[in-house]
């Protein structure tokens, strides 16, 4: 899980040095816009594999236990 967080984390670095030093456009592209959700998925799909250890640590259903965690997680829900 830490390979993948710092691996996020160094594709958004690269692209802000792109956007910052290269080519201020690259934001517009969809290039940039597939680097970036490269870079958001660790951290956006974390907390669903953390409560999925939590399932095999409390023998529970992985499906109860990482529902919560999925409606939070939910892009356009009510706490944007």
């Amino acid at each position: 899980m830490i390979p993948g967080l710092i691996a996020g984390g160094m594709i958004k670095v690269v692209l802000i040095l792109i956007t910052t030093f290269v080519n201020s456009n690259f934001v517009k592209t969809s290039s940039y816009m597939l680097l970036s959700a490269i870079g958001d998925a660790p951290i956006y799909f974390m907390p669903i594999v953390v409560a999925y250890g939590a399932t095999t640590k409390l023998v529970g259903t992985p499906t109860l236990f990482t529902l919560p965690v999925r409606i939070l997680n939910y892009e356009t829900s009510l706490w944007n």
